[in-house]
């Protein structure tokens, strides 16, 4: 195989900071360093003891993904930031842990799981108080046919139904980035593009070009509403409908490849029981682990293993030292990911 195949066969090289590689006198100026191009930044904290900040940054091409945590600190964009590294991109914030506050334009204020976008146009300031935020920086120049209606919602929290299915790209596309290859950048980028301009100017044809994203992005959000709730007694096609907020109807279809929702919530726990029987040492407790993943007969828990995998549940820790590697519950490669509901 050519190099220059390889290379687009290999996930893209993510860049990494982290104070806690430098001593503690120098940690807060090492991030002082790093946001250098950003902003002028000061600690509302005494950092004496050091100061916590990490981040990683991946290269998308028109987007960049940023995701970041830091002690509390104030920030000062000014005009000579612009000046000196001529920034005019937006930026699509998700805090998801602590908050963060603007002194400068309408004092935005947000807090975890709100979603808000921001312009490197103009200077701002104000401060982040432990603050961990995804960043999904985007290049204007590719996104100049909604220049005015991006530049209208600066600063402002983006709400409604397709504003958290915006956030929950995000979050996908955060769990996906370590695995991107050069060949998805641009099945991301036209992803994102759809589902921006459906969340922005909402129409019967942005919402029929954005039907996959959509729908991948809903089905990933389910997926892991799931995983996060398969010892529940109360997981169920009712439950996933009223956390995820979407009607049983779409629900269904989203799942229609997979079997149904039921089959595929049945698999999952399968995959889970498998996984803690492998790693139980000595005999294993077959019942036990049965019962806490919502298996009340056992002689049917028996039998679907079985089918699924070819051996007894109680053989599982050998099946592991023939065979490594375990099921896993999380979806493959990003197009994979967009794809899996289907385009039909």
């Amino acid at each position: 195989m050519a190099k220059e195949q390889q290379d687009t066969m290999q996930p893209i090289a993510g860049l990494e900071f982290t104070t806690t590689a430098l001593a503690i006198d120098d940690q807060f100026d090492g991030y002082r360093d790093f946001m250098a191009p950003l902003s002028d930044v000061e600690p509302l904290i005494a950092i004496d003891t050091g100061f916590l900040a990490h981040a990683r940054a991946h290269d998308l091409g028109a987007l960049q993904l940023v995701s970041m945590y830091a002690n509390s600190a104030s920030f000062d964009y000014t005009h000579k930031h612009i000046r000196q590294f001529g920034m005019d991109h937006w930026s699509l914030n998700l805090v998801t842990g602590g908050h963060i506050e603007y002194s400068s334009g309408n004092g935005l204020r947000a807090r975890g799981g709100e979603l808000f976008l921001h312009s490197f146009a103009s200077p701002f300031a104000g401060a982040g108080h432990n603050l961990e935020l995804t960043h999904l920086i985007l290049n204007r120049d590719a996104f100049d046919d909604l220049c005015g209606t991006l530049d209208k919602s600066v600063d402002t929290a983006l709400q409604g139904a397709l504003a958290a299915l915006l956030r929950d790209f995000i979050i996908s596309l955060k769990s996906h980035a370590p695995t991107l290859t050069p060949l998805e950048i641009p099945a991301v980028n036209e992803a994102f593009s759809q589902l921006l301009k459906a969340s922005l100017r909402p129409s019967a044809a942005t919402l029929a070009e954005a039907r996959l994203p959509i729908a991948a992005t809903q089905f990933d959000l389910v997926r892991r509403t799931i995983n996060s709730n398969l010892k529940s007694p109360d997981l169920s096609p009712e439950m996933i409908c009223a956390r995820v907020g979407i009607s049983r109807r779409q629900l269904y279809y989203l799942f229609e490849q997979h079997g149904g929702v039921m089959k595929y919530i049945n698999q999952r726990r399968l995959a889970a029981c498998y996984r803690e029987l492998a790693a139980q040492p000595g005999r294993p407790r077959v019942s036990s682990i049965a019962y806490a993943y919502g298996y009340t007969n056992l002689s049917t828990f028996y039998r679907q293993f079985q089918a699924r995998y070819g051996f007894r549940p109680g053989e599982a820790r050998a099946a592991r030292r023939n065979d490594p590697a375990l099921p896993k519950a999380a979806a493959g490669n990003f197009t994979q990911w967009l794809q899996q509901v289907g385009a039909s």
